[in-house]
């Protein structure tokens, strides 16, 4: 049986370094080999055993601090919560790991305390004044605020504070309160001591626990003292932080020629312009002297005379002066000068004008006007030839002959009138004329006599009618070339009543039986209204179918009289062929409407004019036959006469005599 030689004692021998041998057995034999913590040198029973140094390997791991080693060992030096196990360094008390769960550490808050249970476990629980698990992974630990609640601190009394802390609280004066807070807190005045540092222009006032820095008035300054006070600046007043400006003014500090001007916070004495007056007010003002003008303290001199505040005469002359002005009444005029009236000269003959010479006094001067017949400037004159230049007034039909300082006007042959008017001589009033004949005045020629309307010449001074020979002339209505009645045409040459009569030129009337049947037929109608043609009613249509008009015998609209074939411009007191009624300025004396003259003109004039002769003045009379004028007397007028006296007469102008032609239907 094989002999374990291991047991009854270890043959292998000890190495030199005391290292031990191990025996193992084997079948007929046995093997010696090294010990833990030794390495082999040789083989076999020679080997030797020598002591391996386990630190080289760093076997204490990476909380080690330190390694030993010892004869076939070694130990380790472990850090805080860690232990040497024989092998390596492990958890011992993870209260003192740092680092956390994951480095081997706690999950313990920091606010809580940490009780290692045995090896690698522990417990955590919040400190005193902290709330929580305890453990930072569920939340950790909260701190209790002691002071939310009255019940969880003893911080009473008046200002007394509760401050938290973590984990606590701490009672104490409440800010701006000092002393011991078990019995009294009283009042920290922060004015008085530097700790208030008011910033800028401010003072410091206390108040209860506290203190405010109140803004002085910007016209104010902060002083130190106890206490603090804003004071106003000088020129100034008010509580400090109200100032008000102080009008110095009122104390009236400045000389009597000056005038005090306030400023803010201060005033100036302001001299005044010698020529100007302190004012005293609020504000004082130098005010310039009347007939000066400026602010006072300059004043210049007001020319009154140029700004138009003189209260001189328009007549005047000004004259301005320092501070004031005078007046003096210019050429022409007299008086003080604030009034002035005007100097006659032509009165008092202060005048140069000519002795013949007209001398009209004006405003501050006086005209010169030759007279009436003399020309020049006023202060030389001559007479003037008025037929030679022209001037004259004489009439076209009349003669001038200068006179001096006038004209002579006389009317040429054949006319009548005072030169300046000179009119057609009316013979016709001394001219008889034979049967069936009327005198027709010729102009600037003796009267002719000529047949009356309807009359033909039969003889040297004798006319006879003209009805029936087929030519229409004045005083005809109608002329068929006979003297048969019932042909519309009369034997008296009168339109017949029904009937209608025209005259082609040149030719004896025609007379149609269509008058009255309310429709006009033209030529020889020029209206027609049938039964209600009427030769009496005013305005209607003619039994002759002929429209109204002047001469028909009957007063129409607009006129003033009709006396038919009886209207008359010669003849006095007739109604004029325009059927107007006789008037003054006609030519024609109306002894029934009171005239006594009548200068004609066809103007109709005043009835005093026609009802007045003066026999001394060379005047006339237009009326044909009779009248004032047959004596040489005239109608009295005024004017110039030939003598070229200040008089001159009426001027006067007969016009021809105006026949109108007219028909009426025979009654």
């Amino acid at each position: 049986a094989d002999v374990n030689e291991c047991t009854g004692g270890n043959p292998c021998r000890e190495d030199d370094f005391g290292g031990v041998n191990a025996c193992t057995n084997s079948t007929g034999t046995y093997d010696c080999t090294c010990g833990a913590g030794f390495t082999e040198t040789g083989t076999g029973t020679t080997r030797t055993c020598t002591d391996l140094n386990e630190c080289l390997a760093n076997p204490c791991g990476a909380q080690g601090t330190g390694c030993t080693n010892t004869t076939g060992a070694y130990t380790c030096t472990c850090g805080g919560g860690y232990a040497f196990d024989g092998t390596s360094c492990v958890v011992a008390n993870p209260c003192l790991i740092p680092g956390g769960p994951g480095n081997g550490g706690h999950d313990c808050a920091a606010s809580a305390t940490c009780t290692p249970t045995g090896g690698s476990t522990y417990v955590c629980a919040c400190n005193a004044g902290y709330t929580g698990t305890g453990y930072v992974s569920t939340g950790g630990c909260t701190d209790v605020n002691e002071c939310a609640s009255a019940g969880t601190n003893d911080c009473d009394g008046a200002n007394v504070t509760c401050t938290n802390v973590p984990g606590t609280y701490v009672c104490s004066c409440a800010n701006g309160y000092e002393g011991d807070w078990k019995t009294a807190c009283t009042d920290i005045d922060e004015c008085e001591l530097p700790m208030d540092a008011c910033p800028g222009n401010a003072a410091c006032v206390n108040a209860p626990g506290t203190f405010q820095c109140a803004p002085c008035a910007s016209t104010a300054t902060a002083v130190e003292g106890s206490p603090e006070a804003c004071v106003c600046n000088p020129g100034y007043s008010g509580d400090g932080f109200s100032c008000a400006d102080v009008n110095e003014c009122l104390a009236e500090p400045c000389g009597a020629t000056e005038a005090c001007a306030n400023s803010v916070g201060s005033y100036a004495c302001v001299a005044c312009n010698p020529n100007a007056t302190v004012v005293r007010g609020m504000p004082d003002r130098c005010v310039c002297d009347v007939g000066y003008a400026g602010n006072g303290t300059s004043c210049a001199d007001v020319d009154e005379c140029a700004g138009g505040t003189d209260d001189c005469a328009p007549e005047a002359l000004c004259v301005n002066q320092p501070g004031s002005f005078a007046c003096t009444c210019g050429e022409g005029f007299e008086g003080p000068g604030t009034s002035c009236s005007d100097v006659d000269e032509c009165v008092v003959g202060t005048d140069a004008c000519d002795a013949l010479a007209a001398c009209s006094n004006t405003v501050g001067g006086y005209t010169c006007a030759c007279l009436p017949g003399y020309g020049g400037d006023g202060f030389g004159c001559a007479d003037l030839d008025e037929c030679t230049l022209g001037t004259d007034t004489c009439s076209e039909h009349a003669s001038c002959a200068n006179t001096e300082g006038g004209f002579d006007c006389a009317c040429l042959a054949d006319f009548v009138g005072n030169g300046f008017t000179c009119i057609d001589a009316y013979d016709c009033a001394t001219i008889v004329c034979g049967q069936g004949q009327r005198c027709v005045d010729q102009f600037g020629a003796p009267g002719v006599c000529e047949c009356l309307p309807g009359y033909s010449p039969s003889g040297p001074d004798t006319c006879v009618s003209g009805c029936g020979n087929g030519l229409l002339v004045a005083g005809e209505f109608c002329d068929d070339g006979n003297t048969t009645d019932g042909d519309g045409c009369s034997s008296a040459c009168t339109i017949e009543a029904g009937y209608a009569c025209f005259e082609p030129t040149g030719t004896a009337s025609t007379c149609t039986r269509t008058c009255g049947d309310g429709f006009v037929q033209p030529p020889g109608e020029t209206c027609d209204d049938g039964a209600q043609n009427s030769d009496t009613t005013p305005g209607a249509c003619r039994t002759s179918c002929r429209l109204p008009g002047c001469g028909d015998a009957v007063l129409d609209s607009g006129e003033g009289c009709d006396e038919g074939l009886d209207n008359a411009d010669d003849r006095p007191d007739r109604c004029r062929t325009t059927c107007q009624p006789a008037y003054c300025g006609d030519a024609i004396v109306d002894p029934a409407r009171g005239e006594v003259c009548d200068p004609g003109g066809r103007t109709v004039l005043d009835d005093s004019v026609c009802a007045d002769v003066d026999c001394d003045l060379a005047a006339f009379d237009a009326g044909p036959g009779g009248g004032a004028a047959e004596s040489g007397c005239g109608c009295t007028t005024t004017g110039r006469t030939s003598t070229g006296s200040r008089h001159a007469a009426w001027l006067a102008l007969l016009m021809g005599v105006w026949v109108g032609r007219s028909r009426r239907r025979a009654r």
